[in-house]
Order: C-alpha cells, then sequence, then structure tokens
C-alpha cells in the first residue's frame, strides 16, 4: 500500500502542476488557488509523517484519488460545470472518506477496545456531517470574501448547500454502516 500511496500522491502533485498551466491560460485563479492549497498539503501529509506514520497510506491514497477527481477533474478542468452530478457525486465521496477517517479515528480512541456498534455509527456519521459542514463554511467564506458564488446561490438559493449536506450524510451513514457491522480496524 506504501508504493500506491506513494504514486497517487506524485500523480496528484502532476496533475495539479499541468492542470494549473492549463488554467493559467485561462485565468481559473480559483483552481490555480485549490491546486496550490492542495498541493502545500500533500508536502504537509508528508512533513506530519516524517517521524511516525500517524497518517496511514490507505487514508493517503484516498485523499489524493478524491483531490483529482474533486480538484483536477472537478475544479482546473470543469468537470463541476459540464458534468451535473459532479458535485453530489464528490460530496458523497467526500462522507465515504470522511467516515473512513473517523472510523480510523475512533479505533486510535478505543485504542484496541471493542465498542458498541451504535456508537461508532454515531460518531463515524459525526465525523462525515463534521467534515461536510465545514467545506460549506469555507465556500461560504471564499464566495463572502472574494465575490465568487461556489455554493450556487444565485442559481439555486440554499439548495445547492443542502444538497452537498445531505449527499455529505450519505456518505457518512454508508460508511458508518459498513464499519459498524464488520468492525474494521488499521486503517
Amino acid at each position: 500500500m506504501e508504493k500506491i500511496a506513494y504514486y497517487l500522491k506524485w500523480t496528484l502533485r502532476i496533475g495539479i502542476a499541468c492542470a494549473a498551466i492549463y488554467d493559467l491560460f485561462i485565468f481559473n485563479w480559483v483552481g490555480i488557488a485549490g491546486g496550490l492549497a492542495i498541493l502545500l498539503s500533500t508536502f504537509l501529509i508528508d512533513y506530519i509523517n516524517t517521524n511516525k506514520k500517524i497518517i496511514s497510506d490507505k487514508i493517503i491514497a484516498l485523499y489524493s484519488i478524491y483531490c483529482i477527481f474533486a480538484l483536477i477533474c472537478g475544479v482546473m478542468l470543469n468537470f463541476y460545470d459540464f458534468i451535473s452530478w459532479w458535485d453530489l457525486l464528490m460530496h458523497l465521496f467526500a462522507g465515504i472518506i470522511l467516515g473512513i477517517i473517523g472510523n480510523s479515528m475512533f479505533n486510535r480512541i478505543q485504542n484496541g477496545k471493542k465498542a458498541d456498534p451504535l456508537i461508532r455509527l454515531v460518531f463515524i456519521i459525526g465525523v462525515a456531517c463534521i467534515g461536510g459542514i465545514a467545506w460549506e463554511i469555507y465556500e461560504f467564506t471564499v464566495d463572502s470574501w472574494m465575490g465568487l458564488d461556489t455554493q450556487k446561490v444565485l442559481l439555486t438559493g440554499v439548495s445547492d448547500t443542502m444538497w452537498d449536506l445531505i449527499t455529505d450524510l450519505l456518505g457518512g451513514i454508508l460508511s458508518g454502516i459498513y464499519f459498524a457491522i464488520f468492525d474494521r480496524r488499521g486503517i
């Protein structure tokens, strides 16, 4: 898994560089800014893992895959504009990935002890929902400060934000049910 995570991380980094060059030509400053933020986050993950493996290779691989689809395809190559359901799909995947991260956090908190599946389920759903809410707050802040409309408020009112939160919740429920039933450890 270590090699897969490594190659995915470098695929993401190279993809961001290529997409950023393309975005320079079309003046997509939001794509470039998002790309830089994600690029820096990959180096931050490396720094965090320098002395002790805190973030697992599986989480790094999932993060890299998600960023390739959400950022490079979605923002930098404009899939969000051309594929109507792309945003909902990315929020569903984000909810699932946040649920996986929530399960990993739960396992660390439990430190190998068995836990009630219902508590695990609620914890995982909570992490996925908090992540979704944090993202929507980020979009709202960017829209307010930069005069953008990433939340599509002008087009949909609050519908886009609500559907985003609903699909984050659904992703959290799906991963939460999976882990509550199978009680996976060590991801």
